[in-house]
């Protein structure tokens, strides 16, 4: 057997290049992990009473038509 040639016979193309590996996106063209979006409907359940609330739905001990009115304190 002969030795390989050092370089290839005349008349044939050059060797291609190695694939370059994918480049990689830059810092800035990724988006920064933005929180998940809140579901639809938010039902929180209170740890003790177990009773159902909806954060939707306005607060009806910040309403100042349904609050209780201010204790009177006698001076």
């Amino acid at each position: 057997m002969f030795p390989a040639p050092a370089h290839p016979p005349p008349g044939t193309p050059p060797a291609a290049p190695p694939p370059e590996p994918p480049a990689l996106p830059s810092p800035q063209a990724v988006p920064a992990l933005a929180p998940p979006p809140p579901p639809a409907e938010v039902i929180v359940v209170h740890p003790i009473t177990k009773i159902e609330f909806d954060p939707s739905l306005p607060s009806l001990l910040l309403d100042p038509a349904v609050a209780p009115p201010a204790p009177i304190v006698a001076g």
